[in-house]
């Protein structure tokens, strides 16, 4: 079993930092991410990372693999599916490759394997500001100055990857943190964190519910951006968290209210069945 899910792992690696290494035309690429997003920066490196998370009122764990894409100005972390997506759109054929293998091929099994977080995390270097973009039956985003953590750096290493690693620690949003960052000199993380001297290789909370540490770094070369969605709504963080939390609650009852599924849910929202829910920030 433990054979068969390095084997399985090894194969998701080697297809997630593949891309970027056929003989793609890097301008047809760019022109066709265009018609999709506000392309802001264009990735020289990426981080695949792993994000265990444990839900402790259900007792349930999941883990979501994620990726950090860093250029010169910006960055952006997202879903390993969401990477795919991106990368389906911009091969040829995509559209065709995306309706016959995605939702019946292999890549139906990788979507059940590794997770979805429908969540993104723009960072924008040049101005220090944070956009986050979430799904909650409908699209909806908000931003905030990046990186406030207060660090306290320590002199414990370990080694990830190859590479030596420094510890810190900082409380943040109800969490206490602690972070292992390497001497590449990118002061990014997963998801919100960075702005440490190097790029943050592994991150955990003190209660053991969240464990994030990266699997793979690859030298690739793409543009990234913001989708050009106009159904996006603004928000603020406290809103969305609420909002969030009352859709993990009773999503049945939330979708009858929202016009978008009328019948068959009347007796999931009489009975509410709460989802699994482990936010990073309490």
């Amino acid at each position: 079993m433990t054979r068969n899910l390095v084997f399985i792992f090894l194969v998701f690696l080697s297809s997630v930092l593949s891309f970027g290494q056929d003989s793609y035309d890097f301008e047809r690429i760019h022109e066709t991410f265009q018609e999709r997003y506000s392309v802001v920066d264009t990735a020289c490196m990426e981080v695949v990372y792993s994000h265990s998370m444990f839900d402790p009122i259900k007792k349930e764990k999941e883990v979501v693999y994620e990726i950090l894409a860093i250029g010169d100005n910006y960055s952006r972390y997202i879903d390993y599916i969401s990477y795919k997506e991106d990368s389906l759109s911009n091969v040829k054929a995509g559209e065709k490759y995306w309706f016959n293998e995605w939702f019946n091929g292999p890549h139906r099994k990788l979507m059940m394997t590794y997770g979805r977080s429908r969540e993104t995390v723009m960072k924008n270097y040049r101005d220090s500001t944070m956009h986050f973009d979430g799904f909650i039956m409908g699209r909806y985003y908000y931003e905030e100055p990046m990186h406030q953590m207060e660090w306290r750096l320590g002199d414990e290493t370990k080694e990830i990857l190859g590479h030596e690693c420094r510890k810190a620690t900082c409380r943040w949003r109800g969490r206490d943190w602690t972070a292992w960052y390497s001497e590449l000199p990118y002061s990014d993380g997963p998801w919100i964190f960075g702005g440490l001297p190097g790029l943050i290789m592994e991150l955990t909370d003190a209660t053991g519910e969240h464990k994030i540490r990266a699997k793979g770094i690859k030298r690739d070369i793409y543009p990234f951006g913001l989708s050009k969605r106009r159904s996006d709504f603004r928000t603020k963080r406290e809103r969305y968290r609420k909002m969030m939390e009352d859709y993990i609650e009773n999503a049945a009852a939330k979708l009858m209210e929202s016009g978008m599924v009328t019948k068959g849910l009347e007796k999931q929202a009489a009975n509410p069945r709460r989802l699994f829910y482990c936010p990073l920030e309490l």
